[in-house]
């Protein structure tokens, strides 16, 4: 097994990255053949995730957050479909670390633990299943997701955050706590949406809508329960006419994953999902920002393989059909 770790040595907990030649000592203990690339930017990245599978690789790991892991994944994607396909394996060493939380991956804390060892050794007992990947069209062009394309409240944090990297580097997960704490304001001068998922359609003065392709949001959130990475569907989550009554009860129901069939909530599962608003709004792409709507967001199945570790997250995300 030959395996091209891909890391930005700009971004992430820098403690990881100190650990990243242990990790892949580790992964060569265990057989596999492994190269490493620091890279430089997000073509960088992505033109060596491209060429990786006909450059002899079977794996393209990404050490870093959801951002890389994105970056890495928009690169197999483009690849050479007639070149062998090399699976997109994630290595958690940024701020959120979402997708790895989904998995069932042990995530670092910042300063205090550090988990790229036990992570590279998950990764040598994982395997390679096809799974979908989102896409979204807008003015900017069209880009993967992994994880999820959303629009609202969310995108303009992460818009703000991206602005300003220092601040993300030093306060991780705190940058977004502390945009979001400054938006919350514009809930409730909310434009009007219209979502339409496949044939169904929601209306309404709304804060956010998100398609997801994991079942976990913004680290602590359970956005879209019922989602699997291998299913063909987006799982598409609107919020909506939120008032000062609601909202808190409404924030709640999500914390606690009971906001399904809440009034002002909605919910929808499908393979095309088209979002605008009366007002553009911004667009993000995996936590990264990506021009305003209109947006068409599809899915796209069996697009990359992942490489799964064997954790009971991981087997609820990215689901084995029953056999007969």
């Amino acid at each position: 097994m030959r395996v091209l770790v891909l890391f930005n040595a700009a971004a992430g907990a820098r403690s990881s990255h100190r650990r990243l030649p242990d990790a892949i000592s580790l992964i060569e203990e265990a057989g596999w053949q492994v190269e490493s690339v620091a890279t430089h930017s997000v073509r960088h990245t992505e033109d060596l995730a491209r060429t990786a599978g006909a450059a002899g690789f079977d794996v393209v790991a990404a050490a870093g957050g959801d951002g890389t892991i994105n970056v890495v994944a928009n690169g197999l994607a483009a690849a050479d479909p007639d070149a062998p396909r090399a699976a997109l394996a994630v290595l958690p060493a940024g701020t959120g670390n979402v997708l790895a939380r989904d998995l069932g991956l042990p995530v670092p804390v910042p300063g205090v633990m550090d988990t790229l060892l036990e992570t590279a050794r998950w990764l040598t007992r994982s395997s390679a299943t096809a799974v979908d990947l989102g896409r979204v069209s807008n003015a900017n062009g069209q880009r993967y997701f992994v994880c999820w394309g959303g629009v609202g409240l969310d995108a303009a944090v992460t818009a703000q955050v991206a602005a300003n990297p220092a601040a993300k580097q030093w306060l991780g997960a705190l940058a977004f706590v502390a945009s979001a704490v400054g938006q919350v304001r514009e809930i409730y001068r909310a434009p009007l949406y219209t979502v339409q998922v496949d044939d169904q359609k929601f209306q309404g003065r709304g804060a956010l809508a998100v398609a997801s392709n994991i079942q976990r949001y913004a680290v602590v959130f359970d956005m879209a329960p019922n989602a699997a990475m291998n299913d063909g569907l987006l799982d598409v989550t609107f919020f909506h006419d939120i008032t000062v009554f609601n909202g808190m009860d409404r924030l709640w129901k999500l914390t606690t994953a009971q906001h399904l069939g809440t009034p002002g909530i909605g919910y929808a599962t499908g393979r095309r999902v088209l979002i605008d608003a009366d007002t553009p709004q911004p667009v993000h792409v995996d936590a990264e920002p990506f021009g305003v709507t209109p947006v068409t967001i599809e899915v796209l199945p069996g697009a990359i393989n992942l490489m799964v570790p064997p954790t009971d997250d991981a087997r609820r995300l990215v689901r084995v059909p029953d056999r007969q």
